[in-house]
């Protein structure tokens, strides 16, 4: 071994042991050396300053094989020799970056652990695609990298449960569910939990009233009424200040009294209480009347067989 392939191979292996450093230190593996103390600041030092010196060993290890003419047969010009490598390895980190941050992202923890391995294994494809003077292997590892970064992954059921988006409106929330065929069940198990279920999963189920057996109806009933009964009592002391939880209630029954069928009519008399409940907040509430509540009295109900 000459002294440029050896000195492109140690930068290479270099360039490797910096990418076991960084993912150990995100990974926060016991025992692994830090140059930064604890905090907030240590791991913004980390994320800033780790992966320029992986690009700083990779680039010299290129520019090595380019002078040492391992890649002479990447482009026919030397211009464009010099481009592809350098490109590639700045497309690479940005992409790491994008895969640091999905390797940590709540919203798709069942795919984590496949960022937190790529974090180790597209830069090794692009270290053994320049060790071996390899053009696919090299692009494999740039366009992988582009691909992980880049691939669109919509949240889980489980994240859309736990962590509400008060920001997007209901034909946004149904279509992410929608990204997943067995959410009506994954949100569903949040009514079986102990204690009384949160009104959100309800008032998920509800959004797509068509999808709901009736055992689920039921199940949304009677978390909905447990909450209703719950807040009622700030109006039967006299206050007027509508609680917060009738945004939730008054749309989720607004959803249950659409789908006919013998649930429905089993709750006609709960239902007109909390119509009536709706009415006063929307329209009768004095200075705080809140007509962005749904008018429940224009629902149609029609008991089934009549």
């Amino acid at each position: 071994m000459d002294m440029k392939t050896a000195l492109a191979t140690s930068l290479l292996i270099v360039g490797f042991l910096v990418t076991l450093w960084f993912w150990a230190l995100v990974e926060q593996i016991p025992g692994v050396p830090s140059p930064f103390n604890g905090g907030r600041e240590a791991g913004l030092g980390i994320v800033f300053f780790i992966p320029p010196l992986r690009w700083l060993a990779l680039s010299a290890a290129f520019m090595v094989l380019l002078i040492d003419g391992r890649l002479h047969a990447w482009a026919p010009y030397g211009v464009l020799r010099f481009l592809l490598p350098m490109v590639g390895l700045i497309v690479l980190e940005i992409c790491m970056f994008e895969l640091l941050i999905r390797s940590v992202d709540k919203s798709i923890a069942a795919f984590q652990w496949v960022f937190s391995s790529l974090m180790i294994l597209l830069p090794l494809t692009v270290i053994v695609g320049g060790y071996l003077g390899s053009r696919a292997i090299f692009v494999i590892g740039i366009a992988g990298s582009l691909a992980a970064a880049v691939w669109p992954i919509p949240p889980s059921v489980d994240y859309i449960v736990h962590y509400p988006d008060n920001e997007a409106d209901t034909k946004v929330i149904l279509a992410r569910l929608e990204k997943h065929p067995d959410w009506v069940r994954q949100v569903a198990r949040e009514l079986d939990v102990n204690g009384s279920p949160s009104l959100y999963p309800v008032y998920l189920l509800t959004l797509k009233p068509a999808a709901l057996d009736e055992d689920v109806q039921e199940k949304c009933w009677r978390a909905g009424l447990s909450a209703f009964a719950d807040v009622r009592r700030f109006h039967d002391k006299g206050e007027n200040q509508m609680p917060g939880e009738f945004n939730l209630i008054a749309p989720i029954f607004a959803g249950l009294a659409s789908i006919p069928g013998p649930v429905r009519d089993r709750h006609r008399a709960e239902f007109v209480a909390i119509r009536d409940f709706v009415n006063f907040y929307r329209t009768e509430t004095p200075d705080t009347r809140h007509p962005e509540l749904p008018d429940l009295s224009k629902v149609d109900w029609v008991p089934t067989g009549k």
